[in-house]
């Protein structure tokens, strides 16, 4: 696996962690919530980006296409919303972890 690439499913799992320890109680914490969701889009991009495998490719883009679609329908006015999603949010950063460490790993050990 590229040290880019580790690097990135490294900053995947602390964005995940940050997501799952944050509270959405006030507008504040809403936009915090949200910021991460972006930054967890750019990083999905970036592992799509540097991943060898097309289907891992196609599976981040289907996440990263998820996670956008939560971040622009959800609003920091309310966190029902947000609340609702942050199960899906923090499964599909696990899987997107697991299938680049999984797929990416085996391409290495075949080259």
């Amino acid at each position: 696996m590229h040290l880019s690439l580790a690097n990135q499913l490294k900053t995947l799992v602390h964005l995940r962690e940050s997501l799952q320890q944050q509270y959405l109680f006030t507008e504040e914490d809403r936009k915090e919530f949200r910021n991460t969701l972006l930054k967890t889009c750019i990083a999905l991009a970036y592992c799509a980006f540097m991943c060898q495998n097309t289907h891992v490719k196609g599976v981040l883009k289907k996440e990263i296409s998820s996670i956008f679609k939560i971040y622009q329908h959800t609003s920091t006015e309310n966190n029902t919303a947000l609340q609702k999603q942050r199960g899906y949010i923090l499964g599909a950063i696990n899987a997107s972890v697991n299938i680049v460490k999984t797929f990416e790993d085996a391409t290495l050990v075949e080259c």
